[in-house]
Parts: structure tokens; C-alpha cells; sequence
């Protein structure tokens, strides 16, 4: 689950399906080498990342698979600090979307509904509030409901994210 999960997490940020593949063996290699599971990995990464950096004691393996044991390591950092949504998290962003931009079709610029949403979801980054929207913008053209909003749709949309937008859309009918 981890392994898959850490995989879709590097596509979406833009890397190739042959580079999220080699990180996640990296990870492998990493795991082995500790004793460990992917999750017991995560929740250790801070003290385990830099052994295997520049001058750490575990440097020579962090070069292994061409260096992909480090860059895997530092990739599941980023990884394991990402935003885990709750249900409620999600149901605020649909409804802040389908209020904006359906049902008032305003065409606000998506940092300024961030910025709005930040104010009731203070511990989530920017970023990830602004993915979230790109994940309602792809729910909203599959339901092929009118839309104001002009930033970029994300093809990667979950279940959770997807009952959210259904009950904050029949709610606000």
C-alpha cells in the first residue's frame, strides 16, 4: 500500500514512471538494509535519511542503483510528511469550490480561494490545498457540471475526495 502510494505520489509530482520504480527500489534496498517496513521506514526517516546522505556511515549504500537509495530516501521524506485528508477536509474544499466557482461561477483565482480555505484549514500546506482543487476541478469536468474555474484539472482523484464532492454538491443544491 505504502510502496504503491509512494509511487503515484512521484508521477504526480512530475516524475517518470521508470524514476518513481527505481526510488521505490531504492526504498527496498533501504528497508532491507534497516529491518524494516515501508511503514516502520516512515516513521523513522528523519533519523534514518542521514546515514545514507554525503558522509553518513551508510553513504556507500545510499549510491547504490545509481544513487537511487538516497534520492528514493529523500523523496519518502517528502513523502512521509505530506497531508493524509480527512473525509471533513475534503467536504470543506468541495464546498468552498462548488460555492465559488458553480454555483456563483465567479472567476476568482484559485490562490485566492487557497488563501480563503487556509483560513479554516490552517495545518495544510498551500500546496496541497491547491491539489485538492485540482482533484474537484477533475470530478467537476467527469460529472461535466459548468464551471468557472480556469486552473488545471488532477487526473488522480480518490474515493474519499469523490463522496466528499457528492455530499457537498447535493447539500448546496
Amino acid at each position: 500500500m505504502l510502496k504503491q502510494g509512494f509511487k503515484n505520489y512521484l508521477i504526480q509530482n512530475g516524475l517518470s514512471t521508470s524514476t518513481a520504480n527505481s526510488y521505490a527500489s531504492g526504498i527496498e534496498k533501504a528497508c532491507k538494509e534497516e529491518k524494516c517496513s515501508w511503514k516502520k521506514l516512515k516513521s523513522n526517516i528523519a533519523t534514518i535519511l542521514p546515514m545514507y546522505e554525503k558522509g553518513g556511515s551508510k553513504e556507500n549504500i545510499g549510491d547504490q542503483l545509481s544513487g537511487a537509495v538516497r534520492a528514493g530516501l529523500i523523496k519518502y521524506e517528502e513523502f512521509s510528511k505530506k497531508h493524509d485528508w480527512l473525509m471533513a477536509e475534503d467536504f470543506i474544499c468541495c464546498v468552498f469550490y462548488i460555492e465559488t466557482y458553480i454555483k456563483k461561477a465567479k472567476t476568482i483565482h484559485i490562490d485566492d480561494l487557497v488563501t480563503h480555505a487556509k483560513m479554516y484549514l490552517p495545518e495544510i500546506t498551500t500546496q496541497s490545498i491547491k491539489e485538492k482543487f485540482r482533484n474537484i476541478k477533475q470530478i467537476v469536468i467527469e460529472k461535466g457540471l459548468p464551471d468557472s474555474c480556469n486552473y488545471s484539472e488532477r487526473p488522480n482523484v480518490s474515493k474519499q475526495n469523490r463522496v466528499a464532492f457528492d455530499d457537498a454538491y447535493n447539500l448546496l443544491k
